[in-house]
């Protein structure tokens, strides 16, 4: 097997050495291995696995202006990588599958070049040349589905079906094509189902011994998740409020075995986060819904700080909406503060016009405009006094 080095390889090279933002240099020294580590820190999450199927831009914002402030240009590689390398090196039987995942792990989360990934991965589809671990097939079909590509679900599929997978992961495929059905597709009845019968084979697996009984309940967390959202999206709200009450109940016991603890308790973390966001949505509730994600606030400090930026920033929102002017300028500005240290920009500017927002309220003109000043000459968050 060769070492394939592409440019995106080379500027992680450049940048891993690099005085750099601390999210960088850690984005920049998992891509510089040749596969994709077991664990990542918060400051370089995992677009690539993601089970909301979401296109996030942040990656690519964040590597531009990042890697300007050390005197950097990223645009140069990011222009010269030619995606068909990958591919070609992958079906020539040069790399290995873990090296095949390490490149369209570089390319989405430290360049954030979704078509470059989903061109790899239509070249491997028209080629019959699909990978085989769970790993790299979950990026394979992440990427189409970032593309608009249906064949993401026959990848899911699959992948679900598939004998390399473990139960765990064969779950987690089904609940990814599920979230592609109703999320890309609006087949809200058909992803329900699907999680419906995924429950099904979830209580035969634990029966086998193949899976923990605390397994079984953090996996059917998930599920019920997300079929709330597919009962919001269909209209359901009440129905939508007791599957996320199934989903926190599931998530918030029993020993795992097979599921990792640090991603149970952030899905927990989510369910938490949704159901206090299906409060919000009736304005006669926004003091309830308040207190939930005051209460999930204190829970992440204590539980999973991994989650913490999100529920200092959501918090911070809902006492915005609740016009309490002196907290929630409080709780948005230490999120403001622990996003730009994540490099994040999008949820970065989401929270700097809640924060502009909260400073208007409350009357205090200069401190909106200094906020908006900063959205203006700093929108990733650079400068070290906003962390």
């Amino acid at each position: 097997m060769m070492i394939l080095e592409t440019p995106l390889t080379e500027l992680a090279d450049e940048l891993a050495s690099a005085p750099a933002h601390l999210a960088l240099r850690e984005r920049a020294t998992i891509a510089r291995l040749a596969r994709v580590p077991l664990t990542r820190s918060h400051r370089a999450p995992n677009h690539a696995s993601d089970l909301g199927l979401r296109r996030n831009d942040d990656p690519a914002e964040f590597l531009r202006d990042a890697a300007a402030a050390v005197g950097i240009d990223s645009s140069r590689a990011c222009a010269s990588y030619d995606p068909s390398a990958v591919a070609d090196a992958w079906i020539g039987d040069q790399i290995s599958e873990a090296e095949l995942a390490g490149h369209i792990d570089v390319t989405i989360n430290l360049a954030g070049l979704w078509d470059a990934a989903g061109h790899i991965a239509r070249v491997l589809v028209d080629a019959s040349r699909l990978p085989s671990q769970p790993r790299a097939l979950t990026y394979v079909a992440t990427a189409l589905a970032a593309t608009g590509d249906d064949r993401a679900e026959v990848i899911f599929k699959t992948l679900a079906e598939g004998t390399t997978a473990s139960e765990a992961e064969s779950a987690m495929a089904s609940v990814r094509r599920a979230a592609w059905l109703t999320k890309r597709r609006g087949q809200h009845e058909r992803a329900a189902a699907l999680l419906v019968g995924l429950r099904g084979d979830l209580d035969r697996y634990a029966a086998q011994r193949r899976i923990a009984p605390g397994d079984r309940d953090a996996l059917a967390g998930v599920t019920f998740n997300l079929e709330a959202l597919t009962a919001v999206r269909r209209g359901q709200h009440s129905l939508a409020a007791e599957l996320l009450d199934q989903a926190v109940r599931l998530l918030s016991a029993g020993a795992v075995a097979m599921v990792d603890e640090d991603q149970r308790r952030r899905y927990l973390a989510q369910v938490r986060v949704n159901d206090a966001q299906l409060t919000a949505q009736d304005p006669h509730r926004l003091e309830e819904a308040s207190s939930k994600l005051d209460e999930h606030l204190e829970w992440t400090r204590a539980h999973h700080r991994e989650s913490l930026s999100e529920a200092v920033a959501l918090s911070g929102y809902l006492h915005y909406r609740c016009e309490r002017w002196n907290s929630a300028a409080e709780l948005l500005h230490e999120a403001e503060g622990l996003i730009a240290d994540e490099g994040a920009p999008s949820r970065l500017l989401s929270v700097r016009k809640n924060l502009v927002a909260t400073f208007a309220g409350a009357g205090s003109t200069a401190a909106a405009e200094d906020v908006m000043a900063r959205i203006s000459k700093d929108p990733s968050g650079m400068d070290p006094r906003t962390s």
